[in-house]
């Protein structure tokens, strides 16, 4: 199977083996062999667009009925609702995430979304008792392996201000043990991605 890059970046590649072959480093046939392994990526076209924009209306259309009628809705099919949307919403971020990996990326962010709104959801649809703040915490917890996983500073970003966020609402509650959980994650995230400023919030110009 043949890997998809952008035109610029093949035009690259090619400069580059030419200066290699050039230099005596690889041979003619070498260099022609390389370049077939790459093909250009397919440029957005009318049918696309237009597959695309029809998706998102059906989309928001599927949407706007559940949301009218979320209130009728039996809490088994909620609950299927919310996970299939999780979960597919995800896998399209993986699946997506080889060849077009910006694309899949965001739909990787929108499932960080989805699953926090599935943790109020759910709290609401069973009543569940306990402190507000603790679904933040739910939610940051749940994004730190992702972020670990893939490196992704603006995941740790985020599931830490979450965290922050938990801190703040529990701070006349139970806030010197919630302190104590939190500063190793800050500090492990902290190293993990070689002492990002960004992750820290205290140089976002970086």
């Amino acid at each position: 199977m043949k890997r998809q890059i952008t035109q610029a970046n093949l035009s690259l590649v090619s400069s580059e083996l030419e200066h290699y072959e050039s230099n005596g480093l690889i041979t003619g046939e070498q260099k022609n062999g390389i370049l077939q392994i790459y093909e250009i990526k397919g440029g957005l076209n009318f049918i696309r667009v237009v597959v695309t924009i029809g998706a998102l209306l059906v989309g928001l259309g599927i949407l706007s009925f559940i949301a009218s009628n979320w209130d009728g809705i039996s809490h088994l099919v909620k609950l299927l609702i919310i996970f299939g949307v999780f979960g597919g919403v995800n896998l399209a971020g993986y699946m997506l995430s080889e060849n077009n990996p910006k694309t899949g990326r965001s739909f990787i962010y929108l499932g960080t979304l989805v699953y926090g709104a599935g943790i109020f959801l759910i709290g609401q649809m069973y009543n569940f008792g306990g402190d507000f703040p603790t679904a933040f915490l739910l939610w940051s917890l749940g994004i730190l392996p992702v972020a670990f996983l893939l490196k992704d500073k603006y995941l740790m970003l985020f599931a830490n201000i979450l965290f922050g966020v938990y801190l703040y609402g529990s701070f006349d509650m139970n806030f010197p043990y919630a302190g104590w959980v939190g500063v190793p994650v800050v500090y492990l995230a902290f190293n993990y991605f070689e002492k990002s400023r960004l992750l820290l919030c205290s140089d976002l110009r970086s």
